[in-house]
């Protein structure tokens, strides 16, 4: 595949789509290239799905400017004609994407569209685009070049950018049908449910490529979408309370939805609290420890869980080591199990004693 040629990280899109299958977790492809197997499997039948392509270091530092109306990019190409002659670019459903090489740590959102970078990814041409457009090269890669991306013209100044939080948001809200998605799968289902929904709504859009990377405060005018439709089943009415819990989650999150069981139950455990046998306890760190187990439990039903203190740790915010011991600890005082000891890399297996309901 010419894309992997290029150095590039990708995977598969069901065709027409712009969103991964249901369960499929493409983040492990921001750390690793996909295999021959994968590839095989992924683009060797008969049909072809479409085909995703990672943004970032694990592509070579590829960054993806993103024009979303064909007058922005013609803006761009008549003011930087010998920079755009020499990039790859492909012409997409609303406007044009251009792809060079350069320095960028996240993606970045202006008015007229956005920077893919920093694990990010783009619909590749050939792809068939949900309105039925097919993604076409106009200039075809025989290479990507590395460029000074502001020298480029393909981003903007910090000052620049951190005067149009609120343009992004309206932006994305508008424009992403995973973020309406997202926001939709997390309203409330009644009152007592508004902390729980605001950490999974945080996980939700983790998951989401076009908003993974930002700041919480990018984030207000979604936030301000859920809570318009929250409004009818939440106690709390106000919004500066569900803004501010939402920050707080937003820096919380580990893991973005559908990547680790591990963190539906820190999910949980984030929401419900300490379990009564802890609650008491002077280390609401700890209190947190022994909440995760006992939503692994929960997950687990009867069988025993899996959890190693590295996970732990950096869950709840301490160094495995005192992980490691807390979890020992817990077993001592009796609400954990150590089940089986792991070795060769396995994690140990515990059984949280304490009721689960």
């Amino acid at each position: 595949m010419r894309y992997v040629d290029l150095g590039l990280s990708v995977f598969p899109l069901p065709c027409g789509s712009k969103v991964p299958a249901r369960g499929f977790r493409w983040t492990e492809f921001r750390e690793r290239r996909a295999e021959a197997a994968n590839l095989l499997e992924w683009f060797g039948g008969d049909q072809q799905p479409n085909i995703a392509i990672v943004t970032g270091d694990i592509s070579g530092g590829l960054v993806v400017r993103d024009f979303d109306e064909e007058r922005a990019y013609d803006r761009w190409r008549d003011s930087h004609r010998d920079v755009a002659e020499t990039l790859p670019t492909v012409r997409t459903a609303r406007g044009f994407h251009v792809y060079a090489r350069g320095q960028a740590a996240r993606t970045k959102t202006y008015d007229d569209g956005e920077l893919r970078a920093g694990g990010s990814y783009v619909l590749a041409p050939s792809s068939l685009h949900p309105s039925g457009v097919v993604y076409t090269w106009t200039h075809l890669p025989g290479d990507i070049p590395a460029v000074d991306l502001c020298a480029a013209g393909l981003c903007n100044t910090e000052a620049q950018e951190a005067q149009k939080p609120t343009q992004f948001c309206a932006s994305v809200l508008h424009a992403s049908e995973a973020v309406r998605l997202a926001v939709r799968r997390c309203i409330p289902p009644g009152p007592n449910n508004r902390h729980k929904c605001l950490f999974r709504l945080a996980r939700e859009l983790k998951a989401v490529p076009e908003v993974a990377g930002l700041q919480a405060a990018a984030l207000e005018t979604v936030l301000k979408e859920w809570h318009c439709l929250s409004l009818p089943y939440i106690g709390t009415k106000d919004f500066a309370t569900s803004w501010l819990e939402f920050c707080v989650a937003w820096e919380r999150v580990r893991y973005p939805a559908g990547v680790s069981p591990v963190a539906d139950a820190w999910e949980a455990a984030v929401a419900a609290g300490a379990p009564p046998e802890v609650a008491s306890w002077d280390n609401p760190q700890l209190g947190l420890l022994a909440a995760l187990c006992r939503e692994l439990q929960r997950l687990q039903g009867d069988r025993p869980f899996y959890l190693d203190a590295s996970t732990a740790g950096n869950l709840v915010g301490v160094d495995r080591t005192i992980a490691w011991r807390w979890l020992r600890g817990l077993a001592s005082a009796g609400i954990l199990e150590l089940v089986r000891s792991g070795s060769r890399g396995r994690a140990n297996e515990y059984r949280y004693l304490m009721p689960v309901e």
